[in-house]
């Protein structure tokens, strides 16, 4: 049973903790009382475990005050048995250890305790796996699921899977299980961690060097720590049913993220989501949500102050949630608290749980969130349903719906059935989620609380739901065939306007230069009179010179016949014929500057 299970840590080399169903630590209260009430790990919660040499099932635990537990009675365990030798039936300080199966879901490291390093896929996967981390983070966290054959394939944080390439090398280069990424573990059965990994060639793990795993190793020698084969797998939290979703606040643009993993704020400063930013969201029934962060604590509200926390290892009250979603955009939300209030994003290091209702899906509403589903957790459906792991992922991961039901369908219900009949049927038939209808009504036909009505619609729904989806697949082609015509009719009109918008800036442009036109015109018209007055001018300007050409010449003449006696007639008219030169080149320069005006 559950709560008679304990999940053993290995801390060092001597000392572990046992942890309880609910995520509590053993510890011993009050110097000898042992309890399960701590969720941190301290002083008190560190045993020692001391087997028999002759049956390593038989062991005792030593407490921290040094004494060993020991059975008081039926409901009382305490540390105040000091140290015997003897290992017979009636020894209240005597237990026997069974070893239970790794939980399906499981994330754990491995340590080699030969190289002292673990093993870690570079850059999260995509390329081979080495061993030369001394601390374990999320590059060196696996999880491990299980199959049909009881084999089991190790997922690493990026989603591929561990597997070996053509040279039995071990790589995780996989988006999907095949054959070469089914292993087989072989646990000590006196050290649970201790254990060995069996690869698909028939061969064990080993660690070659730090850069390189292989599997080429085929014989047993025990369980020493030098021996290369041998992994310290070291659990650290178990998935639980539901879905994973990232949420990115609209207004700040980041993703909200758990500091540190969990144990502390929750903040929205993360422009990019990894695990940290990634959240397990599990169904509490049709309506309320529980939010577990990558560490395994739940999202809460702080008392007092209504922050936005992830330091609960369990889900009471204040860790439930309310997911209310846009009816205009199925990709954005609000989460509505306990306390009746919806989450906002105050700044980057501040989330509270104090915006009032409203109706608004603007962008610059603080308590809107886009959200993306990362993946459905394998698990999220119960033995009653027929669904595997690998038929989830055919599901659409985007519809916040599909998502939520997928979890209910863990306690399937004729009130989700009916909503997705007369709510949903439709957009469901449209994105092939035929499936999911079947399987809900599979399940639900397995209750004997049904109404002869209620089982005979059941079982005849399969044909049913064939006729509708017929007509809805006529339906829509009709629809598609409309759409078609529509789009054509809108390209064409598109066209035409785009024709009338040419033909206006045609006659616009024609226009604009049958005015450069008259304008231009006007402008040579004034420029012809401009010339023509010069010209009147210049005649004018050319007599005046021609007068007074003939004027000098004839007083000359007059000048020199009155002079003559008296005057030397050569110097007189060399003086004239100067004059005469002059005059000549000034008529020239004039001509010149006349023709540049004409131009």
């Amino acid at each position: 049973l559950e709560w008679e299970a304990f999940r053993l840590i290995r801390l060092n080399e001597n000392e572990v903790s046992f942890l309880a169903l609910h995520g509590q630590y053993w510890g011993v209260k009050d110097g000898k009382r042992l309890v399960a009430e701590s969720t941190t790990l301290g002083e008190c919660e560190k045993f020692e475990i001391v087997r028999s040499c002759d049956d390593p099932k038989l062991i005792r635990i030593k407490a921290h005050n040094g004494l060993f537990l020991q059975v008081k009675s039926q409901t009382d365990v305490s540390a105040e048995c000091y140290c015997v030798n003897r290992w017979e039936n009636d020894d209240p300080s005597v237990f026997t250890m069974t070893i239970m199966q790794y939980k399906d879901g499981a994330t754990f490291s491995l340590w080699s305790p030969s190289f002292k390093k673990y093993i870690c896929p570079e850059n999260g996967g995509g390329q081979e796996i080495v061993a030369n981390r001394s601390n374990a983070s999320f590059w060196e966290y696996f999880m491990y699921k299980t199959t049909n054959e009881k084999k089991v394939y190790f997922k690493v944080s990026n989603g591929m899977f561990m597997g070996l390439d053509g040279e039995n090398n071990l790589v995780a280069l996989s988006n999907k299980p095949g054959k070469s990424e089914m292993f087989a573990i072989i646990r000590n059965q006196y050290d649970p961690d201790r254990i060995r990994i069996r690869a698909p060639n028939g061969l064990f793990l080993r660690m070659k060097s730090r850069m390189q795993v292989s599997a080429d190793f085929g014989s047993d020698n025990g369980w020493p720590n030098d021996d290369p084969t041998v992994f310290i797998a070291t659990v650290l939290h178990y998935e639980k049913n539901g879905f994973q979703i990232q949420l990115k606040g609209v207004l700040v643009g980041n993703y909200l993220s758990a500091e540190n993993g969990g144990g502390t704020s929750i903040v929205a400063n993360r422009a990019v989501a990894s695990s940290w930013e990634t959240f397990d969201v599990c169904s509490k029934n049709e309506e309320r949500f529980s939010s577990k962060v990558f560490n395994g604590q739940f999202m809460g509200l702080e008392s007092g102050t209504n922050k936005l926390i992830a330091v609960s290892q369990t889900s009471g009250t204040s860790e439930m949630f309310d997911i209310v979603r846009n009816p205009n955009d199925s990709r954005q939300i609000r989460i509505k608290a306990s306390n009746g209030k919806f989450l906002q994003v105050k700044s980057e290091t501040l989330v509270t749980a104090d915006y009032n209702e409203d109706e608004s899906w603007q962008e610059d509403n603080p308590s809107v969130f886009n959200f993306a589903i990362k993946n459905y957790i394998e698990g999220a459906l119960t033995a009653n349903c027929t669904l595997s792991p690998t038929e989830i992922e055919d599901y659409d991961s985007e519809d916040m719906f599909l998502a939520a039901n997928l979890a209910l369908l863990a306690n399937p219900s004729l009130t989700t059935f009916k909503s997705l009949l007369c709510e949903h049927l439709e957009s469901l038939l449209e994105q092939h989620q035929k499936k999911l209808l079947l399987t809900l009504a599979a399940a639900l036909l397995k209750s004997s609380e049904l109404s002869d009505k209620q089982r005979s619609f059941l079982s005849s729904f399969p044909e049913k739901l064939a006729c509708i989806s017929a007509s809805v697949t006529a339906a829509s082609a009709v629809k598609h065939e409309a759409c078609q015509k529509l789009k054509e009719r809108e390209d064409f009109g598109n066209q035409l306007r785009v024709k009338r918008e040419v033909i206006a800036a045609s006659n616009q442009l024609t226009d604009q230069l049958k005015m450069e036109k008259r304008k231009a015109s006007d402008e040579l018209s004034q420029i012809q009179k401009r010339i023509k007055v010069l010209e009147d001018e210049i005649a004018q300007k050319t007599e005046i010179v021609n007068a007074q050409q003939h004027e000098l010449i004839a007083g000359v003449k007059k000048f020199a016949d009155t002079c003559e006696a008296v005057v030397d007639w050569e110097t007189v008219k060399k003086s004239a014929i100067a004059r005469l030169q002059d005059i000549e080149k000034e008529w020239s320069t004039f001509t010149q500057e006349l023709k540049v005006v004409r131009l």
